[in-house]
């Protein structure tokens, strides 16, 4: 019997904690809003010289881009790409640093660190960003 009573209070204990919680964030929410109604909103832009004019900057923002030299073929940014629109193909590297003239590869990075993965194909489509 008296367990009973005690999964009723730890019911209403768990309720009311989690209702506690939901309604503190639905009040600092309406403080301080996290969405943007776009287009009516934009991003604030950067007061300070960010090296291209202000008016671009919602477009710069948006692009993506990869120095494919210092790429070692990891493909943590395809497995993080929330839409799939980045595609890495990779091929084992000969010797770890080796260079393969033919696919214009260099076996190093700009830091000089060791390449063991070649990439062979690295496209990402923008068509399928958001």
């Amino acid at each position: 019997m008296s367990k009973y009573f005690t999964n009723i209070y730890e019911t209403i204990n768990t309720l009311w904690t989690g209702m506690r919680i939901t309604w503190r964030h639905m009040i600092h929410i309406r403080r301080d809003n996290v969405t943007l109604q776009y287009p009516e909103e934009r991003w604030p832009r950067p007061e300070r010289n960010i090296g291209f004019d202000h008016k671009d900057y919602n477009v710069i923002r948006s692009r993506l881009h990869v120095d494919i030299d210092d790429c070692i073929g990891c493909l943590k940014c395809e497995r993080a790409c929330p839409v799939d629109c980045i595609t890495i193909n990779t091929i084992k590297a000969p010797d770890r640093g080796e260079d393969i003239p033919d696919i214009r590869h260099t076996g190093e990075t700009s830091n000089g660190t060791k390449k063991a993965m070649v990439v062979s194909r690295f496209t990402i489509d923008m068509s399928e960003c958001c």
